[in-house]
């Protein structure tokens, strides 16, 4: 195997725990900001999938805090991260 064959065997490893964890503390910080700004959400998947339950019910919200990834009921709106998604919900 090549130079750079060689490299990748080494370092992807270690990429795929570093994403691992940084979707683990995302989805921590997710649950936490949500918690601290007391907007409702169920919590599906140990987590991973979260159901923002805004006051206005045209704002509900899929989020995936692993990710960053949300997306209205309606369809009609998407985005990543939440600061986007609190700036939707308002």
């Amino acid at each position: 195997m090549g130079d750079m064959g060689e490299y990748w065997k080494d370092v992807k490893p270690v990429l795929k725990q570093m994403s691992r964890h940084k979707r683990s503390q995302n989805r921590k910080e997710g649950e936490r900001v949500l918690l601290s700004k007391r907007i409702p959400f169920l919590n599906k998947n140990g987590g991973a999938h979260l159901i923002v339950w805004p006051e206005d019910p045209k704002r509900r919200v899929d989020y995936w805090p692993g990710t960053g990834l949300w997306r209205s009921y309606l369809g009609t709106h998407e985005g990543r991260g939440i600061a986007s998604l609190l700036e939707f919900i308002k």
